[in-house]
């Protein structure tokens, strides 16, 4: 196998125009187990392939491409994030990484926020994702129809114990608001705070979940960590 890096985008003649392979749909699975390959996609390519087909010889998709951030949070659910396949995606063209962070979907380039994933412990295997659309969410926030907050929980290093969590909220108010959160009995009780990170949150050592101001259009990544 090798790690090359293919993204098959486009349908025109055949997948993987964009890469010059000139592949077809028929011969997915021999690329992609030759291959380390992500299926990239926009709006444009909706409907001309059954896309459930390659699912299970991809470990990424790029369903962001070319849509339009301001798009509800269902539509981002089923539409852009790669959760109704269980594999990450990644937004390209017009990424909002607040919003994204809430379906575990990044964008490309976003290197500080990357960094932010390994400080916050994100990467740690094991990590888990329960998100506003779950049957027991572990954040519900006082505007649930235009803020959505999802909460990764972030096992340690043995897989154990949870060490902390981290909260992922975003807003589709059309201004700023300023919202309540409140976390589910499970997380207990922790300190929330906020890192720094480049072009996405000014650093906040003590944030009160009763009171927190969103900017329009953005959000937070917040640092739950359990008191002793």
């Amino acid at each position: 196998m090798c790690i090359c890096g293919l993204g098959f985008g486009g349908v025109g003649g055949g997948w993987g125009s964009e890469s010059g392979l000139g592949c077809d749909y028929v011969h997915w699975p021999e690329y992609c187990f030759r291959c380390i390959c992500i299926l990239q996609w926009g709006p444009l390519h909706l409907n001309r392939i059954d896309v459930n087909s390659p699912t299970p010889f991809l470990p990424a998709l790029r369903f962001g491409e070319g849509f339009n951030p301001n798009e509800s949070p269902e539509y981002w659910l089923v539409e852009m994030s790669g959760l109704p396949y269980g594999i990450p995606a990644e937004q390209l063209t017009f990424p909002n990484l607040w919003r994204g962070m809430v379906f575990a979907e990044g964008a490309r380039p976003a290197p500080y926020l990357w960094q932010a994933w390994d400080s916050m412990g994100l990467t740690t295997p094991g990590t888990t994702l329960t998100g506003w659309w779950d049957d027991m969410p572990l954040a519900t926030v006082s505007l649930p129809a235009t803020v959505r907050g999802s909460v990764y929980t972030i096992p340690s290093g043995s897989g154990r114990r949870v060490t902390s969590y981290v909260l992922a909220i975003a807003s589709w108010h059309p201004v700023n608001v300023t919202v309540a959160v409140t976390l589910h009995a499970a997380i207990g009780n922790v300190a929330a705070s906020a890192p720094g990170i480049t072009s996405f949150q000014e650093a906040v050592a003590n944030i009160d979940l009763r009171a927190l101001p969103l900017a329009a259009g953005k959000g937070w990544l917040v640092s739950l960590k359990p008191k002793a």
